[in-house]
């Protein structure tokens, strides 16, 4: 076993440890004059300090995204430091300045293996692409239990339960703790550079009200994905049903295809994709509400697997089958959806203005290689990529930034009233079944968290339409 990656794992654990408890004893003592100075502070004030403690933070959300689009090779890993905390850039912090302050608690609250599993969600996608830096290790690391944060040989049963990662991937994740942990000190003892008055009643009464956080309904708000890791560490499956997948009713579907024989984009169709197009409309929902009861069998029977499990009724392997079988199941429901939403987007008439001939037919522009495209139209730039995640393979983003992008954008009514209720309804489904897919990924089997369906689907009103 090697000494240096033991040495290194350590290392970084300690180096996060370390970090954390200087906030939290800094919390305690000063807690008061945290919130007050952070919160006083003008937005440009906000952005000096953050430029003071991380002076490459990205200037607006997703920037990192655009331009990681147009690297290639080597030049991919530029950004190595950056996508180690993808969620942070000057504008939302800025301009939302109780997120902070909310992960200071969480983080300090939570020890790094509770935070372990989101953490590595997070860099799934730019280590998938190789835009992080790897180093390479025959070795597993253990990612939950006492043992955490050892080095083990790895085998296949505990890396399907998340008891062990391999090191490539372990190693960054505890790198990306431990430059975040750096950060959050940094931080902090920039708010307190003098010699502060001590006191934390009034941070402990923020803890209490969960930091005035507002909880809007799930018809406000598309995508949540954005506030995560300034929340708690995921502790639950969500399931969420949307009753309106089952609620299509026959003028709606009329006014639809109406809509549809007016699309300038199908009338330069072919009749058979013309006549595909109307199929889906017509049956369309019919399918998904089809799909959506089968994914809430397949979720209850991971519960119930979970609770004979726990009462040595079943083995091992059937429980973890059922989990992958559902993760396989929402990963399959999921980018069907995002096929649908290629004909959706290329029927609206707000986006007429980025067609373009190309070839035999006449397409939306979904695939531009214009790196100005999200200056020029961010909505259109977020579901032309949303696209492209399917049928070919990881793409730069996923679902999480893409859904949080259009999330912040369609949060304005203006942006909002540029796409129909039909669209907006899709991406609704398909934010659900990836919240779903996420917390399944984040959930680790035989840890504390539990297992829960959020709302079951009205079977007495999927059969109408």
């Amino acid at each position: 076993m090697s000494a240096w990656a033991v040495y290194k794992i350590r290392d970084l654990m300690q180096s996060a440890q370390t970090d954390l408890k200087h906030v939290a004893s800094r919390l305690e003592l000063h807690g008061n004059v945290i919130i007050k100075r952070w919160r006083k502070k003008s937005v440009e004030k906000r952005i000096g300090l953050l430029r003071a403690v991380m002076p490459d933070m990205p200037e607006a959300p997703f920037s990192l995204l655009y331009q990681q689009k147009r690297l290639t090779g080597e030049d991919r890993t530029l950004f190595n430091d950056l996508w180690l905390l993808p969620y942070f850039d000057l504008q939302s912090l800025s301009e939302h300045p109780t997120r902070l302050l909310s992960m200071l608690h969480y983080r300090t609250h939570y020890g790094a293996e509770k935070w372990f599993r989101h953490d590595a969600h997070q860099l799934r996608v730019p280590f998938a692409e190789g835009s992080l830096h790897i180093a390479y290790n025959p070795h597993a690391v253990v990612a939950q239990g006492e043992r955490f944060g050892d080095l083990q040989q790895w085998t296949l049963q505990p890396a399907h339960r998340w008891d062990v990662i391999g090191f490539p991937r372990a190693l960054v994740t505890f790198e990306a703790q431990a430059k975040l942990a750096g950060f959050l000190r940094v931080f902090v003892d920039s708010l307190l550079k003098d010699k502060p008055p001590t006191g934390n009643d009034d941070w402990v009464a923020l803890v209490k009200r969960d930091f005035a956080k507002s909880t809007p309904s799930s018809e406000d708000v598309l995508s949540g994905a954005l506030e995560r890791p300034f929340g708690s560490p995921p502790l639950a499956i969500w399931l969420t049903s949307t009753s309106r997948w089952a609620q299509t009713e026959p003028e709606q579907v009329s006014s639809r295809l109406e809509r549809a024989r007016s699309s300038e984009w199908l009338l330069h169709q072919s009749a058979r994709i013309r006549s595909d197009q109307y199929l889906r409309i017509m049956l369309g929902h019919l399918e998904r509400t089809e799909r959506f009861v089968w994914l809430m069998h397949l979720t209850r029977h991971v519960v119930s697997s979970e609770q004979e499990y726990t009462a040595g009724v079943i083995t091992e392997e059937k429980y973890l089958r059922s989990i992958l079988l559902l993760r396989r199941a929402l990963k399959i429901f999921l980018g069907i959806l995002t096929v649908d939403l290629q004909g959706l987007v290329a029927m609206e008439s707000t986006f007429e203005h980025h067609r373009c001939y190309c070839g035999p037919g006449y397409y939306p522009v979904t695939h531009t290689g214009d790196s100005t495209m999200h200056t020029v139209d961010l909505l259109y730039w977020a579901l032309c990529r949303l696209q492209e995640r399917w049928p070919n393979g990881p793409s730069y983003f996923n679902d999480d930034q893409l859904l949080g992008v259009l999330s912040s954008v369609l949060s304005r009514k203006a942006q909002r009233g540029r796409i129909s209720d039909e669209v907006y309804d899709h991406l609704k489904d398909i934010s659900a079944l990836s919240e779903a897919l996420t917390s399944l990924q984040n959930h680790t089997p035989y840890s504390s968290s539990t297992l829960t369906i959020r709302q079951s689907i009205n079977l007495s009103t999927a059969t109408k339409g």
